[in-house]
């Protein structure tokens, strides 16, 4: 399992997962960084704890929630309630 380093905390990625804008982790990933992330993770249409976690944490990742970031979580939700991706957290 790959493993990335930031801010002094040591992140790792299943399932092949590319390693998305390391260079703008610090300042924060932007919509477009979030979804591709959100989709990687729901690949195989399972939401781990883990795969959640990395999506809170860049999401979270410049200290706020914008619209577009509150509207790729509902989505996110709705999917996971509608049982078209299983929760596994």
């Amino acid at each position: 399992m790959p493993n990335f380093s930031a801010m002094g905390e040591t992140f790792s990625f299943t399932k092949g997962e590319a390693i998305l804008a390391v260079t703008t982790w610090s300042r924060g990933m932007d919509t477009a960084q979030i979804k591709a992330l959100v989709e990687k993770a729901l690949e195989d249409k399972i939401l781990t704890l883990e795969e959640h976690g990395q999506i809170i944490d860049a999401v979270l990742s410049d200290g706020q929630i914008s619209e577009e970031e509150e509207k790729i979580l509902q989505e996110l939700l709705e999917r996971v309630a509608s049982g078209e991706i299983d929760s596994q957290y």
